[in-house]
């Protein structure tokens, strides 16, 4: 027995010494973490737009700013008008912001995108070391350490760091431990009311703040209100006094803690339901749709089947907290089978996942630990589930079935879970205590291997495709983004065996149909024809599908069932680059059909709807000059140049059309613009090359043609052209001679 106490004693007082060792050199520690965080995510600053990413920042005129700052408060995370019911709701805009100063300082380069996100969770990892210091009422410095440690390294945040939109959630982490710190100075301000109120406050907007970079950041304001209950005023833990001491409420047995107390509670509140009340505004008033296809579990018909498909669900997201091996980008289609029976074997993973969190409830409320310790438990609990709640489908139907991004913040309560345990068992088998340790220094590093490895697979689409097809081969939207990847680099026999599959796992994909049936247009038009007809079936509102069917269509002279898929393509197009598109179609099949006037009108309809459709202010100018009038296209081409002042496609219109109306030197300042904008472009010296010949000056014209020549040597117009050329300044030379013998 004295052996075992010295063994204690010895324990406690090397703890001890461990924590007055952090406590001393805490800037150390935070630089250390910060440097940890930098060094296990490094390798994905290499990484490409990938998956999301092109939605999100690459096709976003909010990120791009060619659309203007304010109109990114109007619209969603991905660009649409937020108000609208295709919308998805993600209401974001402090991210998309960070995403705009991206482009504009740094333009295309995911290396800048990836950079800024690694610095993000290299800062998060260093203040996880003080918000678990905060939360634990600092009584723990070297839990705080090694929580902080495990959640820098784990595997988990790979998709929030590796994938460049998970900075929403790096943003919310980020604003949300500020906001923690921030409230701790408030719960010690109860002499100063003002000073109480004013950092209040500042702790509630930085949750709404959070809240506007992801919608998981509101949440921060629970693990406020729990913090400030249960760890600073230490509301007892204990069952029987929770139901049976009424002096257990703080206003009758403690008045003067009880009144900032509620001060600082009623704060938290009404901001909350504020900015909650003002983003449902925002976004419609009306929640997002999704579809079966999205979130299955959902929409189960039966209603225990849904609660025990949630269930099983969090199971998972425990699991890969746990043991985060099998990390997938994407889990929906067909990557989680629902339980159709109370037989199905994954139904005893779920009675597991409810017997550990009964367990860890009733440690809270009936076990025989001390107070402290219940409410670490508590804190660390709180961390999990709390944050956790949007994404749970218990408050709103959620479009997805499991984002491994969702789990960033939550992963910092799961890892003081488990730091806890660790700390207990250290305790408990003291003579073990250094195994224990070195144990766990073992996992960090093996997490941290994982981290690297896993970031290897974020750094391009393939790369991530595969390897979620490794983890979930069911998956059949993976199959159709390995199919969409292969068409890209024209391997064309391989993007149709991967469309297949990604049919064969889901025989209603209408997405993977049409991009089958666009690589079936040319040899297999029948067999396309049919697939676009089914993709249009199986989703209606799919108006790429409803387009290439026109194409399709159109090709066949099939006019007037062309004209019907275009006009369907255009009612149901969500965004207006695209309906831009399809009324471009439209006016080309016009031409084919010979309606020189339905063509012309469609397209001035287009530039209406889009200004910046370059091919429609393109046709536009060419048909004005093929009626012969020139003086129109010459107006028409410098509204498009108004509006598109680089695009030097424009520049040779107008210089064509101005040279056609004899304002030669007009014409010959927007050959040079276009050649200037496009240098390597053979048809714009070809055509300045005629512009000199048909001014005389031939030295100039044959300057123009062999640059079009060395460029283009196949030009088969520039060779006949340049020909012709060297006939006229042959014949000038002989009369040049011929004149100087005569007066000789």
């Amino acid at each position: 027995m004295e052996h075992k106490m010295t063994d204690m004693k010895k324990k406690n007082c090397e703890a001890n010494v461990f924590d007055m060792y952090l406590r001393s050199h805490e800037t150390f520690i935070k630089f250390f973490l910060f440097v940890i965080g930098l060094s296990v995510f490094w390798n994905s600053v290499w990484g490409d737009f990938v998956f999301d990413d092109a939605e999100a920042i690459v096709n976003n005129d909010d990120v791009q700013g060619t659309a203007p700052f304010w109109k990114l408060f109007y619209n969603d995370f991905w660009g649409s008008l937020i108000n609208q019911n295709y919308s998805h709701k993600s209401y974001r805009p402090l991210t998309v912001i960070t995403f705009r100063w991206n482009w504009v300082s740094c333009g295309k380069s995911a290396f800048s995108f990836h950079l800024v996100n690694i610095i993000l969770h290299a800062v998060c990892s260093s203040l996880t070391y003080n918000v678990i210091l905060v939360l634990l009422r600092g009584h723990s410095p070297s839990t705080a350490f090694c929580t902080a440690l495990l959640f820098t390294v784990h595997p988990i945040h790979c998709e929030s760091v590796a994938g460049i939109v998970g900075r929403a959630d790096l943003l919310a982490a980020f604003l949300g431990f500020i906001s923690i710190l921030v409230y701790k100075h408030a719960t010690h301000s109860s002499n100063s009311l003002r000073r109480m109120c004013t950092l209040t406050g500042i702790s509630a907007l930085l949750c709404v703040g959070a809240m506007l970079c992801k919608e998981q950041g509101i949440t921060i304001l629970g693990i406020l209100s729990v913090y400030d209950f249960f760890v600073v005023n230490k509301l007892s833990l204990s069952l029987t006094n929770l139901l049976f001491n009424p002096r257990i409420t703080l206003a009758i047995s403690k008045p003067h803690r009880a009144r900032p107390l509620w001060i600082r509670q009623g704060l938290l509140v009404s901001v909350g339901v504020l900015a909650l009340y003002l983003r449902w505004c925002i976004m419609g008033s009306a929640p997002p749709t999704f579809k079966p296809i999205d979130n299955p579990a959902s929409f189960h018909d039966q209603f225990l089947m849904r609660v025990l498909n949630y269930n099983y669900i969090y199971a998972i997201n425990i699991w890969l907290l746990l043991c985060p091996e099998w990390l997938c980008n994407d889990w929906s289609m067909g990557s989680v089978p629902l339980i159709q029976s109370w037989a199905d074997y994954r139904v005893g993973f779920v009675l597991l996942f409810w017997i550990a969190l009964i367990g860890l409830l009733v440690r809270v409320v009936l076990s025989l630990f001390d107070q402290q310790s219940k409410r670490d438990l508590l804190i660390a609990l709180s961390l999990i589930i709390i944050p956790f709640l949007p994404a749970s489908n218990l408050l709103f139907r959620v479009g997805f079935v499991i984002a491994e991004r969702n789990l960033y913040i939550p992963s910092l309560g799961f890892c003081l879970l488990i730091v806890l345990g660790v700390m207990r068992a250290l305790h408990s088998f003291a003579k073990h205590s250094h195994n224990l340790f070195t144990g766990f220094i073992f996992v960090v590093f093996i997490l941290s291997v994982r981290t690297v490895n896993r970031n290897e697979d974020w750094i391009n689409e393939v790369r991530l495709y595969e390897s979620a097809i490794r983890v979930s081969p069911l998956n059949a939207k993976m199959h159709f983004n390995l199919g969409r990847q292969a068409a890209e680099q024209n391997l064309q026999p391989l993007a149709v065996a991967y469309y297949r599959e990604a049919i064969r796992l889901n025989p209603t994909y209408a997405q993977a149909m049409n991009n089958l049936a666009n690589l079936l247009r040319l040899d297999q038009p029948r067999e396309a024809e049919v697939l676009f007809k089914k993709a249009v079936r199986n989703e209606p509102e799919l108006s790429s599908a409803w387009n290439n069917l026109g194409i399709l269509l159109n090709s066949q002279k099939r006019f007037e069932e062309a004209e019907r898929c275009y006009a369907e393509a255009v009612r149901v197009g969500r965004l207006r680059k695209k309906k831009a598109d399809y009324l471009y179609n439209l006016g080309n099949m016009f031409l084919d059909m010979g309606d020189r006037t339905k063509a012309l009108n469609t397209w001035i309809n287009v530039t209406l709807l889009d200004p910046l459709h370059v091919k429609s202010w393109h046709n536009i100018i060419i048909m004005f000059d093929s009626l012969g009038n020139f003086s129109t296209s010459v107006i028409m081409a410098e509204r498009a140049l108004r509006v598109l002042p680089r695009e030097a496609t424009l520049h040779a219109d107008l210089a064509y059309s101005l040279v056609q109306v004899k304002r030669f030197n007009e014409a010959e300042a927007h050959y040079k613009a276009a050649i200037l904008l496009k240098p390597n472009t053979a048809v714009f010296h070809a055509n300045f090359g005629v512009f000199y010949q048909l001014t005389k000056e031939y030295d100039k014209a044959e300057r123009q043609y062999l640059k079009a020549l060395a460029l283009d040597p196949s030009y088969k117009k520039v060779h006949e052209n340049y020909a012709s050329l060297k006939q006229t300044m042959n014949k000038l030379n002989k009369r040049q001679q011929g004149g100087k013998r005569s007066s000789s």
